[in-house]
């Protein structure tokens, strides 16, 4: 039998940080007449050397408010990103700069994160929410689930307010009151409300433009699968611009899943919206996780259950005082395993007997104290602490919160944060064993941050929702590609390209939403509704753009009687092993199993749209491969 050995040397996180994670832990109140107790003996403590008393690695953030505790958070992130502070790396151990993803943001449950998502995005720090923080909460979700709903019961005033308040809509609060409570009937009655005189310039508009669009989503919910609905009203509302900014990524793909879910409820047989209503609603009162973003560099926000086997280069514990909910229900069965091996079953009825009550209350204390230590034994390199304070300025942490279990010796160090300005002196903390440990107050109203730099995940203008490729893959787009290729011109229409490229996406719009088989006042309030906002001028090229293509019958022909896909997502490897991305306008699968790749263009010829369509053409074979596939250009001025 081999002898037991011990670990001599930990290379997990920087000395100073091992050393501050013992003294914490060695404070921490041990039971002893528990089978659970946390435990941190001799034995579990890390090996230290003794001269590197200097370094300050773990950092203290405290105000009043928990928005000025996410505040310091963000820029405190943004401060190191943009200085390039430096960190091991997690693989090799060598230090380089720090990488958004190298930050984890940690809590002891799934409150209050929004707070911290909205201050990263502030500073320009992307960020990602990781699962154990609610699927079902994000913006983006409960607007398409609020959409669903509405879609599904179109009367009901409860429905038809979540919608109008939804990012779909954007209808403001005062303008809701003004038209309650028959707020579905304001979306449906033949003739605008009455209230609607009360409105303001922009609520009146954006009811109107409502009306308009619920008007045909709701013909056609009876026609559409509830997956393609959805897809359709997320295109033609051009839902992307709800969700720039640094958290277009993580919104980007809780629409994909969320989508994905609808599908498969779709295909098991929730045929309509009402089924797929009913049935989102029951899987909202789970803990759905956030769609995985893998790949990308970003700030990551999790629970601390969530973060058990992670390690991260720089880790902030927020919210430390905020307990973790309530419970108690009507019948309660604690089970409790005294020291010397009894086991004992307690029952409550009607609320929480006094024996029940302490042994809950015992259990959760120990599995917060065994919380801690999972997260501050995540970080590597730098570890922050971060809190909100009563009123008077004090550390007072409220029931099952991480802080309940933390010294009492820390709760001073934690005010001393709270009055530090930028350039302040260091907190000392002198731990139970007598060492003393060297803290870092960061400033809670320090002046904005530089920004930080986050190259190669710019948000995009526009969004088709397809599969998530990553700018820092060498992605390409192809019209770009073709444009930069081509020999400059003077002509009037290289030097108009804009409005033309203008023209150009609209009909695009158009066309998806069915214009070329509509009727010409129908076509004409399809392009008045995708068209909120465009100049005149540029409408009205979009009109006659229409209504030319709908006279010339090799077009109908192409169009109408064949299966066509508009604004189709497409990406493939070049040959140079970049990424080449892509939007085609419309795929037409002919029933002879051919496939024809459509581009419609505004202006004269030029060299460019040829080079883009034989890439198009190229890329769309490689996917569809056994497949004919060729190229057509239509003009829409010819």
């Amino acid at each position: 039998r081999e002898p037991r050995r011990a670990i001599v040397k930990s290379f997990r996180a920087v000395p100073a940080l091992q050393r501050f994670v013992n003294d914490l832990c060695d404070e921490i109140g041990k039971r002893t007449d528990r089978v659970d107790a946390f435990r941190y003996s001799e034995l579990d403590r890390f090996p230290v050397p003794e001269d590197d008393s200097r370094a300050r690695p773990v950092g203290l953030v405290a105000a009043l408010q928990t928005s000025t505790v996410a505040r310091a958070v963000a820029r405190e992130v943004a401060h190191l990103i943009a200085t390039k502070a430096t960190v091991r790396d997690r693989d090799t151990g060598i230090a380089r700069e720090v990488q958004p993803g190298d930050i984890a943001i940690l809590f002891r449950s799934r409150d209050s994160h929004r707070q911290f998502e909205r201050e990263l995005e502030q500073v320009g720090v992307p960020f990602y929410v990781y699962k154990g923080l609610g699927f079902f909460d994000a913006d983006e979700v409960k607007d398409v689930i609020a959409l669903v709903r509405y879609l599904a019961e179109p009367d009901a005033d409860l429905h038809a307010a979540a919608f109008l308040r939804s990012r779909f809509v954007r209808l403001s609060d005062p303008a809701l009151k003004t038209l309650a409570p028959r707020l579905a009937a304001a979306l449906r009655s033949p003739a605008p409300p009455v209230a609607a005189a009360l409105l303001g310039d922009e609520d009146r508009l954006v009811l109107e433009l409502a009306r308009q669009s619920v008007a045909d989503w709701i013909l056609r919910a009876d026609r559409m699968p509830p997956a393609e609905l959805v897809d359709a009203v997320l295109h033609e509302s051009a839902y992307h611009y709800e969700i720039r900014g640094r958290g277009h990524t993580q919104a980007r793909e809780n629409l994909k899943k969320l989508r994905s879910l609808i599908r498969r409820l779709q295909n098991r047989g929730y045929a309509t919206l009402g089924r797929v209503a009913e049935r989102v609603s029951q899987l909202m009162a789970g803990d759905e996780s956030n769609a995985i973003v893998d790949a990308l560099d970003a700030v990551n926000l999790m629970t601390v259950h969530a973060a058990k086997g992670l390690e991260f280069p720089v880790v902030f514990v927020v919210n430390l005082s905020r307990g973790a909910g309530g419970r108690g229900g009507p019948v309660e069965v604690v089970t409790r395993v005294e020291a010397d091996g009894t086991v004992n079953d307690l029952v409550s009825l009607d609320g929480l007997s006094e024996d029940v009550s302490e042994e809950i209350e015992a259990r959760e204390r120990e599995e917060t104290k065994r919380l801690v230590y999972v997260a501050v034994t995540r970080a590597r390199d730098r570890l922050y602490l971060a809190t909100t304070l009563d009123r008077n300025g004090t550390f007072a942490p409220g029931p099952a919160s991480l802080g309940h279990v933390l010294p009492a010796s820390l709760a001073s160090a934690f005010a001393q944060a709270a009055s530090a300005g930028p350039g302040a002196a260091g907190i000392e903390w002198v731990a139970a064993s007598g060492a003393r440990h060297q803290l870092r107050a960061v400033p809670v109203l320090a002046a904005p941050p530089v920004g930080a730099s986050s190259a190669g995940l710019a948000t995009a203008t526009a969004d088709d929702f397809g599969p998530l490729v990553l700018a820092r893959t060498g992605a390409s787009n192809v019209s770009d590609m073709a444009r930069a290729a081509a020999p400059a011109t003077g002509s009037p229409e290289a030097r108009d390209r804009t409005s033309a490229r203008a023209v150009g996406a609209l009909v695009h719009q158009a066309l998806a939403a069915g214009a070329l088989e509509a009727s010409p006042e129908r076509r004409a309030a399809i392009v008045s509704r995708l068209g909120v906002g465009t100049p005149a001028e540029v409408l009205a090229q979009v009109r006659a753009s229409l209504s030319q293509l709908a006279d010339r019958d090799d077009v109908r022909q192409l169009i109408l009687e064949a299966d066509v896909d508009h604004e189709v997502p497409l990406s493939w490897t070049a040959a140079d092993g970049s990424t080449v991305r892509a939007v085609l306008d419309a795929v037409v699968r002919h029933k002879d199993g051919r496939i024809t790749v459509v581009e419609f263009k505004t202006g004269r010829a030029q060299e460019a749209d040829d080079r883009q369509l034989v890439d198009y053409v190229e890329g769309l074979g490689r996917l569809l491969r056994g497949k004919i596939v060729s190229g057509r250009i239509i003009r829409l001025n010819s």
